[in-house]
């Protein structure tokens, strides 16, 4: 909408108008002409406005400027430099000898344009209609509507001129009702006439005016129809809640936006409110606007006529997208949460369980020969145990209950080292491609669990495309501002490392998508389900976000951001060279709850020299530190126990004075020894379910910390 701005006429009687505003004048004279037009020009050209004067055969164009020059002596330096131009009607009304309505009219815009571009503030003009036949007023008339209609779009302002001689009373009436004033002498005095006609336009325009931005600015769409189903009135659709797609909305019925699932809907709603005369509320459907699928809350209402009955209806919209996004992500986070609930509550027993077969598995091949025909069934024993405990991790990651041993890392590095393995996972007939941007800021993560993020997001874009293509995997710096963070559950707008991991696949429906990280939602024959749920909690553990942007046969996009963090890399180690063992008489305390695994722990703890005490409960390991002469020193502790946790237990014996190293092991976390699912500085911790290899390092580690 054009802004108005008070713009001086010159003229006494008129005074301040804003732009946009369309005069007529009524004359007897030339003088009486003269009168008006010489200062309604001068203003316009002292306020940098360019001017434009058609005149007729009763007010010649010599004697236009030589009326102007009297009053303006520098008016030939106007003329020079463009502002102020003067000619005939026969080269502007009647070019090719007839009038052309829609010649004339993109005539006035094309030198507003011209105006402007040059640096004028708009167009000032006027023209005189003492050419104008008989014959030919209707169709003026028309144009002077039009004229009066578009001139509200556009930095202009026109006044008309009209011989009384020419005028009869229907004429006079035709001008007034389509300029907003009239001027017209009486005796020796100008006055300014307004119709009440025009008045009553003028006041509902404003009316409807406020009426559009009060709907604008509440985020409404509102739309009337008739019982053809035809438009009466679009208000809403051009504002930001719904990407200002007026024009979309005008090119077609509502209906034809809204999604075809749902025009179905749509037309019941309709068709309902005209058969019952009654309201339908709450109602929400799926619309393409702007290009992108948006979902609206909508309410029908009966608009009726004097006598009572239904003649039109009216469609109220609301965009709900955000919040119906925020709800979707919040009933996604309760999913993850209750099967991360169940999975906790069987992951300590499960891994304890793992941990004996894994651990006597072990031992048992320990003691074969290389050769040994009996070694094929127990490695095969090993590697279930190793595919069960995979699965556990998966289902604890969900809901965040997976310790990480999170390290200040460069996504950069991870990634170009990872690249010969991806390599192999993804097979020779897809061509992968890496683009690391310099200078990428550090992030903390668990480097071992981001590695498996990106396999499992390569071996998913790498199902999705069996006839070969191209995987791009992009780490770079994104700032997410509080416009993305609103519109994502969770998410803090701040610096953060993106990944991309991009395929020219088969791509994913709405619905695909909106089950993408749910536990066990798959859509391949032997999938399980849990690769991308796990992705899903790795990533918010460590204090992330995923997202995806997928078409049918337009590829998928999996974004993840991980946030900035301030640091110097930590270099990961990678144990080497056999199990080291006891050095001299080193004493453990074994707590675990589990017989068959506490009698495993101490049988491998003893064959790596380390003497041990072995408690089933945390007041059991109490008593046996404090009666013991000589000290112990470590405590390995199961950290989820009936009575006193692992870590209760710990701080009692230091409370007593009993000073040990402390490793904790579990099969799960429950929040007791982490931030956010990640471990607490120091602290140091076995995952169940562990190898012979894996406790005898863990231990070395803690006694040498």
């Amino acid at each position: 909408m054009l802004q108005e701005k008070a713009r001086s006429t010159g003229i006494d009687v008129l005074g301040n108008v804003s732009w946009g505003t369309h005069v007529c004048q009524f004359y007897q004279t030339k003088l009486d002409l003269l009168d008006i037009l010489v200062p309604y020009f001068q203003e316009g050209l002292r306020n940098n406005e360019s001017c434009m004067w058609v005149t007729s055969p009763v007010l010649t164009v010599d004697a236009a400027q030589q009326a102007l020059r009297a009053r303006l002596p520098d008016l030939d330096e106007y003329i020079r430099r463009g502002q102020l131009e003067v000619l005939p009607h026969t080269e502007w009304y009647m070019k090719g000898g007839t009038f052309e309505m829609g010649r004339v009219l993109a005539g006035w815009i094309e030198r507003k344009d011209r105006a402007v571009s040059r640096g004028f503030d708009g167009l000032r003009l006027t023209g005189d209609t003492c050419w104008l036949e008989q014959r030919q007023w209707e169709d003026f008339v028309e144009y002077e509507a039009e004229v009066d209609r578009v001139l509200g779009e556009y930095p202009i302002i026109a006044l008309c001129t009209y011989a009384l001689d020419r005028c009869g009373a229907n004429e006079i009436v035709d001008v007034v009702r389509n300029h907003r004033f009239a001027l017209i002498k009486r005796g020796e005095r100008w006055e300014r006439i307004e119709s009440a006609e025009r008045r009553r336009v003028e006041a509902l325009r404003q009316s409807e005016q406020l009426y559009r931005s009060l709907v604008n600015t509440t985020g409404a769409w509102i739309t009337r129809f008739d019982r053809a189903g035809q438009r009466t009135l679009v208000i809403g659709a051009d504002s930001p809640a719904f990407g200002h797609v007026s024009q979309e909305v005008l090119a077609t019925d509502a209906g034809g936006v809204i999604v075809p699932e749902d025009r179905e809907k749509f037309k019941g709603c309709f068709e309902s409110v005209f058969a019952t005369g009654k309201p339908v509320q709450g109602v929400v459907l799926r619309a393409r606007l702007g290009g992108s699928l948006r979902y609206v809350s909508t309410s029908w209402e009966p608009v009726k006529d004097v006598r009572g009955n239904v003649s039109e209806v009216q469609f109220t919209a609301f965009d709900v997208t955000n919040q119906r996004r925020l709800e979707e992500q919040y009933h996604q986070a309760q999913k993850m949460e209750s099967v991360g609930r169940l999975a906790g509550g069987v992951a300590h027993d499960f891994n304890n369980l793992l941990t004996v077969i894994d651990g006597y598995t072990e031992m048992a091949l320990r003691s074969l020969p290389p050769d040994s025909p009996e070694r094929g069934g127990l490695e095969e024993a090993r590697t279930a145990v190793e595919r069960a405990a995979t699965l556990v991790r998966q289902l604890l990651t969900l809901s965040r209950r997976q310790p990480l041993e999170a390290k200040v890392v460069d996504l950069g590095d991870l990634v170009s080292n990872l690249g010969k393995l991806l390599r192999r996972v993804i097979g020779e007939d897809i061509q992968l491609s890496t683009a690391v941007a310099p200078g990428l800021w550090r992030v903390r993560v668990d480097p071992g669990q981001m590695e498996q993020v990106l396999l499992n997001l390569a071996v998913n874009a790498r199902d999705a495309m069996p006839e070969g293509g191209k995987l791009t995997i992009e780490v770079a710096n994104i700032g997410l501002d509080d416009s993305y963070a609103s519109q994502h559950s969770g998410v803090a707008p701040g610096d953060y490392v993106m990944v991309a991991v991009s395929d020219t696949g088969v791509g994913m429906s709405d619905e695909v998508k909106t089950h993408l990280f749910e536990p066990f939602f798959t859509t391949k024959p032997q999938g399980t389900g849990l690769g991308l749920s796990s992705c899903y909690g790795i990533v918010k553990q460590s204090g992330g976000h995923i997202g995806v942007y997928s078409e049918p046969n337009r590829g998928t996009t999996m974004r993840v951001y991980l946030p900035r963090v301030e640091g110097v890399v930590e270099e990961a180690t990678k144990p080497q060279g056999p199990v080291p063992r006891a050095r001299g008489g080193e004493t453990v305390l074994a707590v675990e709850d589990e017989p068959g695994l506490r009698k495993l722990l101490v049988m491998i703890l003893e064959q790596l020299g380390y003497a041990v005490l072995q408690a089933a409960n945390g007041d059991e390991a109490l008593r046996l530190a404090k009666e013991r002469a000589s000290p112990v020193h470590l405590l390995l502790t199961d950290l989820v126990m009936p009575g006193m946790d692992g870590k209760e237990l710990a701080e009692r014996l230091k409370a007593e004075g009993l000073a040990m190293k402390v490793l904790y092991m579990s099969g799960h976390s429950d929040g007791a020894l982490t931030h956010s699912g990640v471990l607490e500085p120091g602290t140091r911790f076995l995952q169940k379910p562990f190898t012979w290899s894996s406790l005898g390092r863990k231990v070395r580690e803690a006694l040498d910390g």
